[in-house]
């Protein structure tokens, strides 16, 4: 394992001092980069790179990054507190155009990363520091940020391209590919297959270079399990499923990871960031906070409240969502909160015990001052549970029902749920939107499944005390299986600054500044 401990991410880092956006001009603020001159010339320099590598990873793992495709489809209900956040992408209607600031925010962060990672790429081979010496250190810094690129194309791809089919894959439209630093620069986008292409060959690289850096739970670091994560999803998406299988099951299978064995263990792990779930969690402190999920778990202090306390969400879980669940399940009793103990503020009433909210990412009260739920949580980006959802499914497909069946049964016995009377794609389904509601994954598994969905139904107590908006877009909303927004826009911005890029089916263009 990598013998150092990830400083405090706020130190000024070398990357994010060079490039703050892709713009012809530099910011008052900017470093103007040559990419001729050798930038890593001490050991400071390289942590300092590695350490912005981390800083920018971890940045797109949590809040607005991860609600933002969630909240598109049939798990939430807007509520009369959502104040139109994420309004767009959760009506899908006339609004969500290529001016959406959701998506341009999650573009744009992206491709600062890939920037960012692309700056570190170009800098290793050109460091002064002696390769006998710090060659180790050099090459960490190389697969840290190849890993942390192929991981942002993934999103990237699977938000703007199509899903991945064989057939069309190379003709398909993704988006641009840019690895070396050009401020000059206007790619067209790329094919879904070659972007694919490029996921892969980053994740060989680092691999080459990590292939004995065994993984942990709880890894704050890229290694050998992370990739095999990744390598997982990869094959997932590219209908590889003996490789998808194999790596899942090959994490499935170190001991150093566990699904939680009873309720007392599940709590930690969703709510002290504690347990043997995580296989990557990254660092996250008072002084250290990342996204939080405010938009599910809005909660404070409210005088007027009968317990001086209330939550005002501005999303809580569709019935839809709901009753997915057995009653003995625990994601049901610790991801749901039935408002009986902390009233729901809306509209100045307070209502007790009426519906549910959401509250998986509740947080962690230690990464709050005052000790209360706020919505901050360390990042998970790769998990135990995830990888079993993976395994069943390529299983699935794979006509290894026997395989299929075990990795399915294992994960919803383990969550208290009554295990599946028999294989089925449609049962594999229902469990990821069970186990990874709110994690950011439903838009592409739809993709990749190849459906819409039928309904985003209110919750009856929820409908009954008028807390959820139920005009046109809102509730009972239904999306056919082909519907365009299922790739998002590409930004209209993006648009006017290079001419080289094409819109996405179904978006008409948009006047920006």
């Amino acid at each position: 394992m990598k013998n150092k401990i990830l400083k405090p991410l706020s130190i000024v880092l070398a990357l994010g001092s060079i490039v703050s956006c892709n713009l012809d001009l530099y910011p008052d603020t900017a470093i103007p980069y040559d990419k001729d001159v050798p930038m890593i010339q001490t050991k400071e320099d390289v942590d300092s790179y590695d350490r912005g590598v981390y800083a920018h990873f971890r940045a797109c793992q949590s809040g607005t990054y991860k609600m933002a495709d969630d909240v598109m489809f049939d798990a939430f209900n807007a509520t009369t507190e959502y104040g139109n956040r994420l309004g767009g992408l959760h009506r899908l209607d006339g609004s969500f155009t290529s001016a959406d600031e959701y998506v341009t925010d999650f573009w744009y962060s992206l491709y600062v990363s890939i920037t960012n990672y692309n700056i570190a790429i170009e800098q290793v081979p050109m460091s002064t520091l002696d390769r006998e010496i710090y060659g180790d250190a050099l090459d960490h810094l190389m697969a840290d940020a190849k890993a942390a690129r192929a991981w942002s194309y993934l999103q990237l791809a699977r938000r703007f391209g199509k899903a991945y089919n064989p057939a069309t894959a190379a003709t398909d439209l993704c988006v641009p590919i840019e690895l070396v630093y050009d401020q000059h620069s206007r790619p067209e986008r790329a094919s879904v297959k070659a972007v694919y292409d490029q996921i892969k060959s980053d994740l060989d690289d680092a691999y080459s270079i990590l292939k004995d850096e065994e993984g942990e739970a709880g890894s704050q670091y890229f290694n050998v399990d992370v990739l095999r994560c990744m390598y997982a999803n990869w094959h997932l998406d590219t209908q590889n499923y003996e490789k998808a299988y194999a790596y899942a099951d090959t994490v499935i299978s170190n001991t150093a990871y566990a699904l939680c064995e009873d309720e007392k263990q599940f709590a930690a792990e969703y709510f002290e960031d504690a347990g043997k779930e995580a296989i990557m969690m990254l660092p996250a402190s008072l002084k250290e906070l990342v996204g939080g999920y405010g938009e599910y778990i809005n909660y404070g202090a409210d005088s007027n409240s009968p317990t001086k306390d209330a939550f005002g969400s501005g999303y809580i879980p569709s019935k839809t969502l709901v009753s997915a669940y057995d009653a003995t399940d625990l994601r049901l009793k610790y991801w749901f909160n039935d408002t009986a103990n902390i009233p729901f503020k809306s509209n100045g009433s307070y209502y007790q015990g009426a519906f549910y909210v959401f509250v998986k990412y509740q947080g962690n009260t230690a990464l709050n001052a005052s000790g209360v739920i706020d919505g901050h949580i360390a990042p998970k980006p790769f998990a135990l549970p995830e990888m079993y959802l993976v395994a069943a499914e390529a299983a699935f497909k794979a006509n290894k029902k026997l395989q299929a069946m075990s990795k399915l049964t294992t994960l919803q016995s383990k969550r208290g749920a009554t295990p599946t009377a028999s294989i089925t794609l449609e049962a594999i389904q229902k469990e990821w939107f069970r186990e990874t509601v709110g994690d950011g994954l439903r838009l592409e598994c739809l993709k990749r499944w190849g459906l819409g969905y039928s309904s985003r139904e209110g919750q009856a107590g929820a409908l009954a005390k008028n807390v959820l908006i139920v005009t046109n877009g809102y509730v009972n909303k239904s999306l056919p299986a082909n519907d365009y927004h299922l790739c998002w826009p590409i930004p209209a911005y993006e648009l006017k600054v290079n001419a080289n890029l094409v819109q996405n089916d179904g978006y008409s263009s948009v006047s920006v500044d």
